[in-house]
């Protein structure tokens, strides 16, 4: 009798702690000026901006307020179905850390580099977050500010997603004066995607 051929199967994912997911990815809200980064030593990098330099660009202590859950084990799904992996409560105080020798060189860092007087009191005071781990397959959430809607043709999908109860950036009031920048920040910037879904994309082609 002729021995049948094993079915290929895809190799489940490794299984993977909500802290090594949180640490190691850097949180999307566009490609280039607007993330946030958490470090596995409780620092962290928080970025808004347009297409060419950010406007606002702080550095920041964080911790988790249920400390067990970032140990929670999570095998991320490679369906594209939206599924909550995990909620976290998250502490985050604005420093005067300067991130940018990490993401910019010299050259360009002049140009963008942001005043670290610049918020008031309240500005710098812990903030409390609510935020929940998604995965699925997402579109850069800067695609909602633009163009009202986050499933928009040709927009890069990731297959995470985190979704802040409010926006991570501070709001007008936290700022001493009005700066360039600002008023685009009043938009409530509270989801970020990571993990590029790596897609074929000749399938959308059409071929003349």
């Amino acid at each position: 009798m002729a021995s049948t051929p094993e079915t290929q199967t895809e190799p489940e994912p490794e299984p993977e702690t909500l802290f090594s997911i949180l640490t190691t990815e850097r949180w999307l809200h566009n490609d280039i000026t607007s993330f946030i980064v958490f470090q596995p030593n409780g620092t962290g990098h928080l970025l808004f901006g347009g297409d060419l330099a950010p406007s606002f660009v702080r550095g920041f202590d964080w911790k988790a307020l249920n400390t067990p859950a970032l140990e929670h084990t999570i095998n991320v799904p490679t369906s594209n179905n939206t599924r909550t992996l995990a909620h976290l409560s998250l502490e985050i105080t604005i420093t005067n850390y300067d991130p940018f020798p990490e993401y910019y060189d010299e050259k360009n860092r002049p140009a963008a580099r942001t005043e670290y007087n610049d918020l008031n009191e309240e500005g710098m005071l812990p903030k409390t977050y609510t935020v929940r781990l998604e995965s699925g397959r997402f579109a850069m959430p800067v695609m909602m500010d633009l163009y009202g809607k986050e499933d928009f043709t040709g927009s890069r999908r990731s297959r995470l997603r985190l979704a802040f109860d409010k926006s991570p950036y501070r709001p007008r009031q936290e700022w001493k004066r009005e700066r360039f920048g600002i008023d685009s920040m009043k938009r409530e910037t509270v989801i970020f995607v990571a993990r590029a879904i790596q897609e074929n994309t000749w399938d959308n082609c059409v071929v003349i």
